[in-house]
């Protein structure tokens, strides 16, 4: 699971794909963000000490991140729920939602990070805090892998980074089955 989906499934659970009822449908590959290789982390190369420097210098700094939709797999995804249009109302208000969601992320020097994801369900404003450690485990280019280790329950994940410029990367959005490829967070430095 990523750091991303983990975080947004705990707040957007009555929304959340798993209530769909859809799961698995075999559409996972046809749709994919910019960030989709983060499952493919496989390199024929070890990472250099200075490429990992020079990543965590990247890093290091508050982010702001906001959900961009994916058109294509939201067609995708409502293929799966046929003519169910319970699972449809419930899948688009889990979009509508989903759309409001943001995301403060901010990466200290010291290797420690503290995240905040903030969403809107029936109106209300939720926050949910987390804090944690990070390390670059891989570079390939312009995509960084990292690590993250959160405090309250030790869960460890990584997390691929795809850089569009210095201040602007993009992660994939969370999603199994057919609701793999629905949107991909895009990050902003801060400071």
């Amino acid at each position: 699971m990523k750091l991303f989906q983990l975080v947004c499934f705990f707040i957007l659970t009555p929304f959340a794909f798993v209530s769909l009822g859809c799961g698995t449908s075999g559409q996972t590959e046809a749709v994919s963000s910019t960030a989709s290789a983060a499952n493919n982390t496989a390199s024929t190369q070890a990472t250099s000490p200075a490429e990992v420097q020079n990543a965590k210098t990247k890093l290091v700094g508050k982010w702001n991140g906001t959900v961009e939709i994916i058109p294509q797999g939201v067609e995708l995804a409502r293929t799966g729920l046929a003519d169910d249009e319970e699972k449809k109302a419930r899948f688009e208000n889990y979009i509508e939602n989903f759309k409001t969601t943001t995301m403060t992320l901010d990466l200290k020097e010291d290797a420690t990070m503290e995240m905040t994801v903030s969403v809107t369900v029936q109106g209300k404003e939720l926050s949910q805090p987390s804090a944690g450690t990070w390390d670059v485990e891989k570079v390939e280019g312009d995509n960084i892998v990292v690590k993250f280790v959160r405090n309250e329950d030790s869960f460890t994940e990584a997390q691929q980074f795809s850089f569009q410029s210095n201040d602007d990367f993009i992660t994939e959005g969370p999603g199994e089955g057919a609701f793999r490829g629905i949107a991909q967070m895009r990050f902003s430095r801060l400071r």
